[in-house]
């Protein structure tokens, strides 16, 4: 199973998926606190070309990828069904490097 796959099952298809907080008290997560938690700096990175490419108009700040994710997680308009394409793409492309 690749990182960002364990990732994605650590948010427990929504139920523990958050916004504008990178994790709370009860274990929830946004996409940053889910990756952080495995450290995977490549994989944020992966997310945010993902998010550039598939939702430009959630990014407020295109030259962090931390930046990039943590505002398409954040935006009104972002369902966790987004959050799942995203993540699923990249790894993807993630497998694709290896």
């Amino acid at each position: 199973m690749s990182e960002i796959r364990e990732s994605l099952d650590n948010l427990q298809g929504g139920k523990k998926w958050i916004k504008r907080m990178t994790r709370d008290g009860h274990g929830n997560m946004c996409i940053l606190g889910s990756l952080r938690s495995a450290r995977m700096k490549k994989i944020i990175d992966l997310i945010a070309a993902e998010v550039r490419g598939h939702y430009p108009d959630r990014v407020l700040i295109l030259s962090q990828a931390t930046a990039s994710v943590a505002n398409f997680n954040d935006h009104p308009d972002t369902t966790f069904d987004d959050v799942r394409v995203v993540m699923e793409k990249a790894d993807l492309r993630l497998e694709e490097m290896v």
